[in-house]
């Protein structure tokens, strides 16, 4: 399910590139990844069997990349998700 959410809201991203609405449109995709798919990713990752968790956590990763295309906040998050020291510490 998280899969096919994540490339509907590719898809549906991709949809505005040539609409007068793009910002728009782009902004809804991810305020839908950040509000929805991101939660249910977690979740997934928490209450699955083992052998899924680093498949679920390819498919997070991919979510916050995702959302960091129009949120400054998840785009660093991304960006420490495999670092090692934080840059920005959240408060």
């Amino acid at each position: 399910m998280c899969e096919a959410l994540y490339q509907l809201l590719l898809e549906y991203f991709d949809s505005g590139k040539n609409a007068k609405n793009r910002q728009e449109i782009e902004l809804n995709s991810c305020r839908y990844a950040i509000t929805f798919l991101l939660p249910a990713t977690q979740s997934r990752i928490i209450k699955c069997e083992i052998k899924y968790q680093a498949d679920y956590y390819k498919l997070y990763e991919k979510c916050m990349a995702f959302a960091g295309r129009r949120s400054l906040e998840h785009f660093f998050e991304y960006m420490e998700m495999n670092n090692t020291k934080r840059v920005l510490e959240r408060s």
